[in-house]
């Protein structure tokens, strides 16, 4: 009773004691230097994660010009080398003892993400396979009925889910091809090729 007539008369009181005693949270952290990359550590190789925002760009404002297709595959190159080195680094820094990493439970994963440079690579990983995505979508209404209009009103905003949201992007895009409104795949010379091959190599009626 007397704590519940201290707590109405002055309940910021409790409050305070509760944050005192209270265990105060544990630093992040420090950045590991990798060593594979010239001993710079995560914070330092950070902007380097901003070569993806050009190829977007491109996608969204160039998607027609010859070299879109090559420079939208710069950043993940680049990245992929970056996410490697990472992850050898890493796995190179395993205390003796340790498991290693667990993929196979959701302590595991948090676990895993405690460390920075997992979450650097885990970025990469994110951003890499964005971007693919985000280009194959460009490639693929590219393939079908393009028009400017399309591009805007369709296309784009698939891009912008992929970016920021990317299976989201990629289910959006799948639901509009399928629906047609993109219309149908054109056949390039050499499928057209192949397909004339089959029907000629395919056996005939006994009648023919």
């Amino acid at each position: 009773k007397r704590d519940l007539a201290r707590l109405a008369a002055d309940p910021s009181s409790v409050l305070l004691t509760t944050m005192w005693f209270q265990k105060p949270p544990s630093p992040p952290p420090a950045l590991q230097r990798l060593v594979l990359l010239g001993g710079l550590n995560a914070g330092q190789l950070w902007p380097l994660t901003n070569l993806v925002l050009p190829a977007w760009l491109l996608l969204v404002m160039l998607p027609t010009w010859r070299y879109t297709p090559i420079l939208t595959l710069f950043p993940p190159f680049v990245h992929s080398a970056l996410y490697a080195m990472v992850v050898i680094t890493s796995l190179l820094n395993v205390p003796d003892g340790d498991a290693g990493p667990d993929f196979m439970t959701l302590d595991g994963v948090i676990t895993m993400f405690r460390d920075p440079n997992v979450v650097f690579a885990g970025w990469i990983h994110y951003l890499v396979f964005d971007l693919l995505i985000g280009r194959a979508i460009a490639q693929d209404a590219l393939s079908r009925g393009w028009t400017p209009i399309r591009h805007a009103l369709l296309v784009v905003p698939c891009l912008g889910f992929t970016l920021m949201l990317g299976p989201c992007g990629f289910l959006l895009y799948s639901c509009i091809a399928a629906s047609g409104l993109l219309g149908v795949p054109a056949v390039d010379d050499r499928e057209l090729e192949l397909r004339l091959q089959r029907l000629k190599a395919a056996p005939r009626g006994k009648d023919e």
